[in-house]
């Protein structure tokens, strides 16, 4: 058995010793206390958090980046590097002017780490907690300023985006409330009018980020490479239509980006029947003659 001797002055202070105390004193020897084994030091892996509920549903789908290294926790806010990227984009479109502004138009916004499930390498996220946007881990700087720059358009046109749903909500509402619920031929004619005006605002913010892309490479010396949407702002194709129709192609056998508003649509049109049946909500007055023709699309 392991001992471990105690000092003459821990036993009897500065005192001398005599040989036969030092011989019969069992106090001078003492066991020490048993200690638990050593615990192997385990990593930990995988995200600690849900994927954002803006992820299943957003369309635009783009490639999906690896997970973080196994050796460290992984958290939804993003690492210090991550922090550091976001700011040094942030800094490198705040040279443009027409950043600046956007920025007044957004608001207050959080870049946050995108969870490994979304598919899109940009999303903005609508909450009530504080707008975010996340990002993918991966992208190189100048990747990274213009999908933050097209977020940011997103964002500000936030407004547009819920009158537009509004919109349609009260206009089901009301129709079913006058007892003149559409038929399937209107109903159609409104859910592709819908799934339009909503492309439209993307469109007109496809146009924000390719003026905000120009004036910096021309003006801040920022990478061409930013410049994402030439194909709908240059060419005799330019406009809309052209927007337009690229969005309802379906990409490997999937979903258009258009039949995602469609599917928007469709849940709102749900919500305005089951706010009828239960006849939970009053009808506003400035709904009451809500015309039930199909709108056109936003300017």
């Amino acid at each position: 058995m392991r001992t471990l001797k105690r000092t003459q002055s821990q036993v009897f202070g500065d005192r001398p010793l005599t040989r036969l105390q030092r011989r019969n004193d069992p106090s001078l020897t003492l066991t020490p206390p048993l200690e638990a084994p050593s615990r192997k030091r385990q990593a930990t892996v995988g995200p600690t958090g849900e994927p954002h509920p803006a992820a299943v549903t957003n369309p635009r789908t783009q490639d999906s980046f690896s997970g973080a290294p196994t050796s460290q926790v992984r958290h939804t806010s993003p690492s210090t590097e991550l922090d550091r990227a976001n700011a040094d984009a942030q800094r490198l479109l705040q040279k443009s002017p027409l950043y600046r502004q956007l920025e007044q138009e957004a608001g207050p916004i959080k870049f946050v780490t995108a969870p490994e499930s979304q598919q899109q390498k940009g999303m903005f996220y609508p909450k009530s907690t504080g707008n975010e946007i996340g990002l993918h881990a991966n992208l190189n700087p100048h990747e990274r300023a213009s999908i933050m720059a097209f977020e940011m358009t997103n964002a500000a046109n936030r407004t547009r985006v819920k009158d537009t749903q509004t919109k349609a909500l009260f206009q089901h509402y009301g129709d079913v409330m006058r007892g003149n619920r559409p038929d399937a031929t209107v109903n159609h004619a409104r859910r592709e009018q819908y799934a339009k005006n909503m492309e439209q605002i993307e469109f007109d913010g496809t146009k924000r980020h390719y003026d905000m892309m120009q004036d910096g490479i021309k003006n801040h010396g920022w990478d061409p490479s930013m410049l994402r949407f030439k194909n709908f702002h240059e060419g005799p194709n330019a406009g809309f239509d052209r927007y337009w129709e690229v969005q309802n192609r379906s990409k490997d056998g999937g979903p258009s980006h258009s039949d995602f508003h469609r599917g928007n649509y469709d849940k709102t049109i749900a919500i305005a029947e089951k706010m009828a049946n239960d006849n939970k909500l009053k009808l506003p007055q400035s709904q009451a003659g809500a015309s039930s023709s199909t709108g056109t699309a936003a300017s």
